[in-house]
């Protein structure tokens, strides 16, 4: 299973990554992003099962993303 993590504030990030054993979670892969765009660029060129997102981020928010995901997802009968 992946992973993607997506912040605007990297010590967010990074205290996420630190804090908790993935690989005991059966963690393959973990994708970071700090804004929307590159969260769709993520999604798009990879298979995401988990996404973790803060909610205020400029130019687009946590909310936006997870629209956009089940939109697009959706449509592939992918559920989130």
């Amino acid at each position: 299973m992946n992973l993607l993590i997506v912040d605007d504030e990297i010590f967010v990030i990074q205290g996420l990554l630190d804090s908790v054993n993935w690989e005991q979670l059966g963690l393959d892969k973990i994708f970071i992003a700090n804004n929307f765009a590159q969260a769709v660029n993520i999604f798009m060129q990879n298979e995401i099962n988990i996404l973790l997102s803060d909610i205020e981020m400029p130019f687009g928010s946590g909310i936006d993303l997870v629209e956009w995901v089940n939109r697009i997802f959706l449509k592939q009968n992918v559920f989130f």
